[in-house]
């Protein structure tokens, strides 16, 4: 009798082993699952924001372009003039932007160590 008991019990652990085994695999099959679900999604994401950030570039440097273009033809002035006034524009509304976002006194700073540098 002590030997049934035995078997049983052996085999009520296999079971309950061979159950616990079969829902984790379970579960790492499902998260594997998700992951790969999540994953796509975010590649499908980051492709759609590329995608976009890179026509937003393209039209930026187009009607860049075609300001100048309008430029030159409104004023008379050479193409090269234009062209140089436009960088500048650009260049002074990015600078303004960067002091915007930059911590107080960084332009000083910058000034006080390039000319440190020079000097």
């Amino acid at each position: 009798m002590a030997d049934t008991k035995a078997h049983s019990l052996a085999d009520t652990t296999q079971n309950i082993s061979s159950d616990i085994e079969q829902v984790f695999r379970r579960h790492l099959g499902e998260l594997r699952d998700d992951v790969i679900d999540e994953l796509g999604k975010a590649t499908t994401a980051g492709a759609a924001f590329g995608g976009g950030l890179g026509m937003t570039s393209l039209g930026t440097i187009l009607g860049g372009l075609a300001l100048v273009h309008l430029a030159h033809k409104v004023t008379g002035l050479p193409l090269w003039l234009c062209y140089a006034g436009s960088s500048a524009a650009a260049c002074a509304a990015g600078a303004q932007q960067a002091s915007d976002i930059l911590p107080e006194g960084t332009g000083r700073a910058v000034r006080q160590a390039v000319a440190g540098a020079a000097g």
